[in-house]
């Protein structure tokens, strides 16, 4: 699927569902989507939505801009989604190291100050 493809016809996607949405509950914001698949992490427009997201339901709009970095650290090859694909039991430090990551998690993201 690409982004410059057209909707396929039919009871499929009659009515069209949002695939991303937002809700105050009780006081707190909430985002949701329905993507986020390893490979949909491929896509910067995802990562910025993601982001961006984030910033919004933390009360930080002003950080969201619309050519925000949302650049991948390390070499990201996601794996295709299937049955039984996952890997049980990877650290966070262990995926570090084995792309050759040396940055201590905490100075990967660029933290707002609160």
């Amino acid at each position: 699927m690409q982004p410059t493809d057209t909707a396929v016809e039919g009871p499929q996607n009659n009515p069209m569902m949002p695939v991303a949405w937002t809700k105050t509950y009780k006081g707190a914001r909430v985002f949701n989507t329905t993507m986020g698949a390893s490979q949909d992490l491929m896509s910067a427009g995802l990562r910025r939505m993601l982001v961006n997201a984030c910033y919004w339901a933390v009360g930080r709009e002003s950080r969201i801009k619309a050519d925000s970095n949302v650049d991948l650290i390390g070499d990201y090859q996601p794996s295709t989604f299937q049955i039984d694909g996952f890997k049980k039991g990877i650290s966070l430090q262990t995926w570090l190291d084995s792309h050759h990551i040396t940055t201590p998690p905490s100075k990967l993201i660029d933290w707002p100050v609160m």
